[in-house]
């Protein structure tokens, strides 16, 4: 689940087909879905010689009556409101004049969201907003949830804390059902000193942010404070 797109060279040009997922054969977890070169998040060998890898959520292959299993996952899926929890957010902007890449920092979260939105989501959440950086942020942020998967305290991409996937709900389906559009990178905001943390650090923010998470942002609640959510 953890992989990212790889934008071919001129994809950042005008025109540039964006091609959109054809989930009705693959399932949106699935790398084949894009249609581009991706990059994996660390090999087995690199994750293996981290002084510390912590699984954040549990995933379960279910049988689905699609053509492709489905995820049940058990986490802690992060809703933010862009009114109330966002203290800043910024993005590059590339040659479409996109936002692209955007950072956010949000009340209470001891870290900063780095998000990579996979290529169709971002033009598709730019068009919906008509081309408005504001509500293109809006709806980015208060459409998904971050879920946390993998915390490591190995150096691959210059960060320390968590690596995590950027869901979206698919209204065309029942509650807690949910699309992969992309990865966040949740950094420690002390910097260097985040290697000294323990993965608790983020769960108790991730608990804080879920807590109130409505009805049909979950499948059910585990006993142990956990929200089980459904991957397609």
């Amino acid at each position: 689940m953890l992989w990212r797109q790889i934008h071919p060279p001129g994809s950042h040009m005008v025109p540039f087909p964006i091609m959109i997922p054809d989930w009705s054969q693959l399932p949106s977890w699935s790398w084949a879905t894009i249609g581009s070169a991706v990059q994996w998040y660390g090999t087995i060998q690199e994750l293996r010689t981290a002084a510390h890898v912590e699984e954040l959520c549990s995933v379960t292959i279910e049988d689905s009556d699609m053509p492709y299993p489905t995820l049940r996952i058990a986490g802690q899926p992060m809703k933010m409101c862009p009114q109330e929890d966002v203290l800043s957010i910024s993005a590059a902007i590339n040659l479409h004049g996109i936002p692209e890449k955007p950072v956010a920092s949000f009340h209470h979260l001891g870290f900063t969201c780095r998000y990579e939105l996979d290529s169709w989501f971002l033009h598709q959440t730019w068009d919906n907003a008509s081309g408005d950086e504001d509500r293109f942020f809006d709806s980015l942020i208060s459409s998904t949830v971050i879920l946390p998967v993998i915390w490591d305290d190995k150096d691959l991409y210059q960060v320390y804390g968590a690596q995590c996937l950027l869901l979206w709900r698919d209204p065309g389906f029942g509650k807690g059902v949910y699309r992969r559009v992309g990865l966040v990178k949740m950094e420690d905001t002390q910097g260097s000193r985040a290697r000294y943390l323990p993965s608790s650090h983020l769960v108790r923010w991730a608990k804080h942010y879920s807590k109130d998470l409505p009805e049909q942002d979950f499948v059910e609640q585990g006993e142990q404070g956990d929200f089980q959510i459904e991957l397609i």
